[in-house]
């Protein structure tokens, strides 16, 4: 399934899941970020099997509760880490990677910021 990631420039973002092709993926993203701010870009697309399973999803809940910049990553294998309260996006992105990594994830990826 194709999977893309906008962010409009006031920094708010959107991110769309399980469409049949990376068009879709990419317009439905740009149509949620849009109704969020202005100037919206997709940021990141990906294709493949990184839905989240039942032992993340209330992980990703308690992510979504917490304050800070961030980013919860998924990998093919249904494991996930995250991270929040870092100062740059780089540095969030690579702990998130990271502890799906240590989670015994297969190609992790960032599927959320804040």
């Amino acid at each position: 399934p194709g999977r893309a990631f906008a962010v409009a420039r006031n920094g708010l973002c959107a991110s769309s899941w399980s469409y049949a092709d990376m068009t879709e993926a990419r317009d439905w993203a740009l149509k949620e970020c849009n109704q969020l701010g202005s100037e919206c870009r997709v940021s990141e697309e990906y294709e493949g099997n990184y839905e989240i399973n039942d032992e993340c999803k209330p992980i990703l809940a308690k992510w979504q509760q917490l304050r800070g910049r961030g980013a919860f990553a998924g990998g093919k294998t249904g494991a996930c880490g995250y991270s929040y309260e870092y100062s740059s996006r780089s540095e969030a992105d690579s702990r998130a990677i990271k502890e799906c990594e240590t989670n015994k994830g297969v190609n992790c990826k960032i599927l959320y910021q804040k």
